[in-house]
């Protein structure tokens, strides 16, 4: 993370940052920024691949073409 959860999500959609990844977060953090993310284009899951909820603990957004690399580093 590089500062607040909702700016990294917003910064992935601008393309400063290529992913970010939460790894403990809460609905509170997320939301607002999952929603920008998504509504941009953006692919937001958890750590596991699955599609991002608000009961997920992680929070993952990326390009629909980083996802095969990024999220089997998370998993290991």
């Amino acid at each position: 993370m590089v500062g607040l959860a909702a700016t990294d999500l917003a910064w992935v959609v601008h393309g400063k940052i290529d992913a970010t990844v939460i790894l403990a977060n809460k609905p509170w953090d997320t939301a607002a920024g999952t929603l920008i993310a998504r509504e941009s284009g953006a692919l937001v899951v958890d750590r596991f691949g699955e599609q991002h909820s608000l009961e997920s603990t992680s929070t993952v957004a990326l390009s629909p073409e980083l996802f095969g690399d990024l999220i089997p580093l998370l998993g290991e």
